[in-house]
């Protein structure tokens, strides 16, 4: 027999009959037991004499927890439990549990927890809050979980109420007890929202209940004053002082030294070391001496070795200051040798002079001794050198080296017994002058010993016995002594020892003589003789005929003057006849006639032209002056000073202007045919100014027919005397010129702010990024107004997004105005775009399919979920093909920015922040993009563009290598 229990109204299963059924909080709770034997006013029939075990049998002791039940020995077992779950009277029916059976024929007050907002007893006398068991199914009694009195109560589930949470991610709505839930909506995912952070006050909500900070570091500020790191927003709010690591950027240069350069490495710190500069580039060593310097390709400021970069300090006059390579300026570098310094001895009989170890000589030269001595008269040896003797110079100074005692004896003091020092040639004391012990003493066969026969065709060798062989090596085919003076031939040592003078023929070329003759050239022809033929090339002229040639020819065997013709054209003369050019002719005489052109005009007519004739005569006559050319003058204004072109000069103007004398403006002076100007021949046109003279606005015109109509010429400008450049002066109606007739037509002056570059997201109004400034003559401040007009690029791959060509106008106070142009180009957002994370290089196979890998990298200052994922388009930095949308995209972290050039890669991946993978069809994007052309080898630059949260627009670049095609 079983048993079990369920919560509803549907009552036992077939085979099961009630037992029990209980109500809390208007729920049915029902026991059923299995029906194993016939039932009868709820006993059952029969006693268990003979029954088996687990017969029912009639249940008398009254317990809910416990039934009756044969036990196989005959006897009605009263005490067995009722199985755990069935439900028993409930003693406390106001609270939130439920009494039920525990299994060991106990009933369990607090079994079952009842469901949340089941009703229970409320004791908390507040007419505005009714009793729920709690949500939180901790089987209390919420005293105050359905609200009867607020904004809620009799509300709709979800009607909008009172959002106290100071949650900007979620929204309150009322719940079905009348509460206000202040978290019952939360706000989509990217909402701007404010995270309560001072730091980073602004976010987006994560689709949750939280309020994301952007990773903006223009969103907090930068106060560890790390040049090398920049603030970032974390997620949390919280203001990030290394949020961005500036790698390669500059940072303050603290080490003095100027051949290295400050950058910021990628760890956020100011490298003193990062650049060096290049060999020879110029520095300042930092030292007060010798600070010019130039870098060393390595690190360090070498100064320049120049003795005007320093100081010469030490008073010294036989040194002279230069700087050293360390910038120390050393007093010793330069000694000076045979300068003069100052004589401090107080000996008038010699003079002081620098002895190029730095010191002073003050008997460096005698004057006193040599006074009137001849050459070679001995004087005071000062040197201290054995090898020399000192003689007057016969100038009156004493020579140190007047004698050079070469060959005696000097003092030996290399301590070598077997070696005799004496003075060589150049008074120098040669320690090994004379050898004195065998020098072939114990050397092998060919060694070198002192060559002493004069015989410069062999050399001196040890002969293995102690000797010296003279003989000992033949110097077959070398250079010996040319004895011959023929620079023809060479001298060079042959078999037998003997120095040969001519056998040997200097080559071809070899300089030798003089010869004394110019047709010959000073060099050897090869065959031992000198002299080689200058055919044909130039030679002294002494015929005194520039128009020949002096050559030499070899039938004269010398220089022929007058076979050889200069050239048309040479220059000659002079001949003293402006008719002729002083230029040679083709046959080898000077002159060539100028025939046709212009020679000294002398009949002092200017309509005739003197020119050159056959013979070289200047005729004055035959060639006239062309028709215009100026002549006279004539002293008649009706007759042109110029010629006729038959060789007279005048020509008749007629019907031309002349002096008009008769005061009509009305009429005008005309030359006639007999060049008499007539005062009235011609009329003014009708129109022509005229009338009272010395009146600017009563000026009247002309009728045509010669009369003067005055009229006065209202509003017509007149000369202006008031000196305002405000004003224009105008006649009025009674013919006054009105000095403040009306304003002036003069412009502002409109200067323009710089063109400006900003990123999408910042200002671009006036405040920002500049304001006009215009003068005026006039009106001390011009009104200045603005207006905008966007152009956007519309091309995904261009990291300019829109030009804003800012029109800033100026008006004056007589609305006089004048234009400029500003442009004020707004760039996309930059960020890092990795393609295929973690594969460096990223390469190009036209024929893959599948697949292509492109990750957006997030940083703490750039979160990749304000992304527009629909926007997202893929394209060619050059512009080749169209675009290429992803396939699919998720939150993943895949990789790390590169932080070097743009073509540049690592394998690194995750860094830790989220970064937007993005799939594309690998077919679609080698077809669109038309990355099949690209040649192997050769990199393509591929854009990732798309727009964000704030409708900015943004750009990502990476690079891809093509290649080798498979198969090939």
């Amino acid at each position: 027999m079983r048993l079990y229990g369920c919560i509803g109204l549907r009552g036992c299963a077939a085979g099961f009959r009630v037992m029990a059924k209980r109500i809390f909080a208007g729920l049915v709770f029902v026991a059923c037991l299995q029906a194993s034997a016939p039932v009868h006013a709820g006993v059952v029939v029969g006693s268990c004499t003979g029954q088996p075990a687990g017969t029912s049998c009639t249940d008398t002791d009254g317990i809910q927890c416990t039934f009756a039940q044969c036990n196989g020995a005959g006897i009605c077992d009263q005490n067995v439990p009722a199985p755990a779950g069935v439900f028993c009277t409930d003693t406390s029916p106001g609270n939130c549990f439920a009494a039920r059976c525990d299994g060991a024929g106990s009933c369990d007050q607090n079994s079952l927890i009842l469901l949340s907002g089941s009703a229970c007893t409320d004791t908390d006398g507040n007419a505005c809050t009714e009793a729920r068991c709690d949500s939180a199914g901790t089987g209390n009694c919420d005293q105050n979980a359905r609200n009867l009195c607020g904004e809620c109560a009799g509300e709709p589930l979800g009607t909008p109420c009172t959002d106290t949470d100071g949650n900007t991610c979620t929204i309150a709505r009322c719940d079905a007890l009348g509460n206000c839930n202040q978290n019952a909506l939360n706000q989509p995912f990217r909402e701007p929202c404010n995270t309560g952070s001072p730091e980073c006050p602004d976010g987006i909500c994560d689709g949750g209940s939280t309020c994301l900070a952007f990773s903006n570091s223009a969103s907090c500020l930068d106060t560890d004053g790390n040049d090398c790191t920049r603030a970032g927003c974390l997620p949390d709010g919280h203001c990030d002082q290394n949020a961005i690591f500036l790698d390669g950027e500059p940072c303050p240069d603290t080490d003095n030294n100027a051949c290295t350069r400050a950058l910021c490495d990628d760890a956020g710190n100011c490298d003193q070391n990062a650049n060096i500069l290049s060999f020879g580039e110029l520095c300042n060593t930092g030292s007060t001496e010798c600070p010019d310097g130039i870098c060393d390709g390595v690190s360090t400021c070498l100064a320049f070795s120049n003795s005007a970069s320093c100081l010469d300090t030490d008073g010294n006059d036989c040194t002279r200051a230069s700087c050293r390579p360390d910038g120390h300026c050393d007093q010793n570098a330069n000694f000076l040798d045979g300068e003069p310094c100052p004589d401090t001895d107080g000996n008038a009989c010699t003079i002081a002079r620098c002895d190029g170890a730095g010191n002073c000589d003050q008997n460096a030269q005698d004057t006193c001794e040599c006074a009137g001595q001849s050459a070679g008269t001995p004087c005071t040896d000062r040197d201290g050198n054995e090898c020399t003797t000192a003689t007057c110079d016969g100038s009156g100074d004493c020579n140190q080296n007047g004698v050079i005692r070469g060959g005696e004896s000097c003092t030996d003091t290399d301590g070598n017994a077997c070696t005799i020092a004496r003075c060589d040639a150049s008074g120098n004391c040669d320690q090994n002058a004379e050898v004195v012990c065998g020098e072939c003493t114990g050397q092998p066969a060919g060694a070198s010993c002192t060559d002493t026969d004069g015989n410069e065709c062999t050399a001196a060798t040890c002969d293995g016995a102690g000797n010296c062989d003279q003989n000992g090596i033949d110097r077959l085919g070398e250079r010996c002594t040319d004895t011959d003076g023929n620079a023809c031939t060479i001298a060079t040592c042959k078999t037998g020892g003997f120095c040969s003078q001519s056998i040997d023929k200097a080559p071809a070329g070899t300089p030798c003589g003089p010869l004394g003759n110019e047709c010959y050239s000073d060099v050897c022809d090869g065959n031992g003789q000198c002299g080689v033929f200058r055919i044909g090339e130039p030679c002294t002229d002494t015929d005194d005929n520039p128009c020949t040639i002096a050559t030499c020819n070899p039938t004269f065997h010398g220089c022929a003057q007058d076979i050889e013709k200069a050239p048309a054209g040479t220059p000659c003369g002079p001949l003293g006849n402006e008719c002729y050019s002083d230029v040679c002719n083709d046959l080898g005489e000077c002159g060539v006639v100028r025939l046709g052109e212009r020679c000294t005009d002398t009949d002092g007519n200017a309509c005739t032209i003197a020119t050159c004739k056959t013979g070289g005569f200047c005729s004055q006559s035959i060639d006239k002056a062309p028709a215009g050319t100026p002549c006279g003058p004539l002293g008649n204004e009706c007759i042109s000073d110029v010629c006729d072109g038959s060789g007279e000069c005048g020509v008749v103007r007629v019907g031309a202007r002349c002096t008009d004398t008769d005061g009509n403006a009305c009429t005008r002076a005309t030359c006639t045919p007999d060049a008499f100007c007539s005062q009235s021949r011609s009329s003014a046109p009708a129109g022509t100014p005229c009338g009272p003279v010395g009146n600017e606005c009563i000026s009247g015109v002309c009728d045509g027919l010669g009369q003067c109509d005055d009229t006065i010429q209202v509003g017509e400008p007149c000369t202006d005397t008031d000196g305002s450049e405000c004003t224009i002066a105008g006649c009025d109606s009674t013919g006054t010129c009105d000095q403040r007739d009306q304003c002036n037509a003069i412009p502002p002056e409109i200067t323009c702010p710089q063109d400006a570059r900003v990123t999408c997201g910042s200002a671009t109004d006036p405040s920002a990024t500049g304001v006009a400034t215009a003068t005026d003559d006039c009106d001390p401040s011009p009104d200045i107004d603005h207006s905008d007009n966007v152009v956007p690029t519309n091309d995904p791959a261009n990291p300019i997004q829109e030009v804003i060509e800012r029109t800033w106008t100026a008006t004056d106070d007589c609305s006089n105005h004048d234009d400029c142009v500003q442009n004020i180009t707004v760039l996309k957002r930059v960020f890092s775009l990795d393609i295929k994370p973690g594969s460096c290089p990223n390469a190009l196979d036209p024929q893959a399919h599948g697949v292509l890998p492109l990750s957006l990298l997030g940083t703490a200052s750039f979160d990749v979920r304000t992304v527009n994922v629909n926007s997202l388009v893929l394209s060619r930095a050059d512009g080749v093909g169209g675009t290429v949308k992803p396939t699919s995209s998720s939150l993943q972290d895949t990789g790390t920015p590169f932080g070097g050039q743009l073509c540049g890669c690592h394998t690194r991946t995750g860094d830790g922040i989220k970064d937007l993978s993005l799939k594309f069809d690998n077919t679609a994007v080698t077809r669109t993009l038309k990355l099949d052309s690209v040649a192997s080898g050769k990199s393509v630059i591929l854009v990732l563009s798309g727009t964000l949260s704030d409708g900015c627009e943004f750009v990502a670049s990476d690079c891809m290598v093509r290649t080798a095609v498979r198969g090939k």
